[in-house]
């Protein structure tokens, strides 16, 4: 895990040292895979959720719990093996990539790209928590977010980015068509019924680090105000950013240092 500051122009940069190393420990035979969502607590990072690769090349998604062993030398995350999880093969598919996971005190809510899915994305509810025994009473919402892209020319969409903020579900994704990307924002009011909110949301700026593209999304709430950290395309490399805004869908977002 490594810390990351604002910096001139809207960038992020990247403190000298890492928060951490050795982050997750795994079950015997198991590797992680690519995407983490973070679990907050009210000191800090509470718990993260990793995608798992089994020893028979399986993917599924795992909750490590924050590790208070007071011993530094070890990892600070545990994936154990009764660790709640979400498993693609419940819902009959085969392969998922980037994924986002919000934890309510009655729910969790997990979004992941899925190539055999309408829209290429999964919606899925779990019910009593985080602990609840798989499938959990949970269900399937991507309909709702088919019906919202439908007819829609917005590109290949990945990598979602979920929060509840301003009294609403906010769903930031990014948004490919050829060489080129932005991030794109979706919103509910019950996770059932979905609306694509303008045409885009944070778009090439036409100048410095991000001047020919946006991607990777990730945005956090805080008060009235919503954060979003992206990377910015400038035709040669991907740096970090950040933008900001009120809780107003409407409103424009607004690049750090700008």
């Amino acid at each position: 895990l490594r810390a990351l500051e604002p910096g001139p122009g809207g960038m992020l940069r990247e403190l000298d040292a890492p928060v951490a190393t050795g982050v997750v420990a795994l079950e015997p035979g198991a590797v992680l895979g690519t995407g983490v969502a973070t679990v907050a607590g009210a000191e800090g990072i509470a718990a993260l959720w990793v995608a798992v690769r089994g020893p028979g090349g399986v993917v599924r998604l795992v909750r490590a719990e924050r590790v208070r062993s007071g011993d530094e030398n070890e990892p600070p995350f545990e994936a154990r093996p009764d660790a709640p999880s979400f498993e693609p093969a419940w819902f009959g598919l085969n392969e998922i990539g980037a994924f986002d996971v919000v934890e309510l005190a009655e729910a969790t809510v997990l979004v992941v790209e899925a190539p055999e899915l309408p829209a290429g994305l999964g919606l899925f509810v779990r019910g009593s928590g985080p602990a609840a025994a798989p499938p959990g009473g949970g269900g399937e919402l991507h309909a709702g977010l088919a019906d919202a892209l439908a007819r829609r020319d917005v590109g290949v969409l990945g990598h979602p980015s979920l929060i509840a903020h301003g009294g609403s579900w906010r769903l930031h994704l990014e948004a490919r068509r050829s060489a080129r990307s932005r991030v794109v924002l979706l919103a509910s009011d019950t996770l059932v019924a979905w609306r694509l909110v303008g045409g885009e949301t944070l778009g090439p700026s036409g100048a410095g680090f991000d001047r020919f593209g946006t991607a990777l999304p990730s945005a956090v709430g805080r008060g009235d105000r919503l954060f979003l950290c992206y990377a910015g395309d400038d035709g040669i490399q991907r740096r970090l950013g950040c933008a900001e805004r009120t809780a107003s869908e409407t409103a424009a977002l607004l690049r750090s240092g700008s």
